[in-house]
């Protein structure tokens, strides 16, 4: 899932069900390759998850353009609505990027894990 950062004080807009305006948007560079429907989180600045949505724009077309405006993330979802309501769990955990070190040692995990497909006779 892409990780969207809003700057300090963007997130009051997102949990008032707002979408997320590409000036809001603090970690643009990083969201280079992203389309149009790319599923992705939006953060706070204190790295908590504030709502669930799809990348409004290509970021490539803004870049060619070098326009930041319009919806970055249409929102689908965000912390305190109805649907987050009705869940026993309210708040969901700060949630740390992996380092690459970490994520080496997850795939060969998954692939000790794995069944092989070898064929005994």
């Amino acid at each position: 899932v892409t990780r969207v950062e809003v700057h300090p004080g963007v997130e009051k807009y997102v949990l008032k069900g707002a979408n997320l305006m590409w000036p809001g948007v603090a970690n643009f560079a990083a969201l280079h390759m992203k389309k149009t429907g790319d599923i992705c989180g939006v953060f706070a600045y204190n790295g908590q998850c504030v709502g669930v949505g799809t990348m409004g724009t290509d970021v490539s077309l803004l870049l060619s353009s070098g326009i930041r405006k319009g919806v970055a993330v249409e929102v689908l979802q965000y912390m305190g609505d109805l649907l987050w309501i009705s869940a026993k769990k309210q708040e969901l955990p700060i949630l740390k990027e992996e380092t690459e070190e970490e994520e080496k040692e997850i795939d060969e995990e998954e692939k000790a894990e794995a069944p092989s497909n070898e064929v005994s006779e």
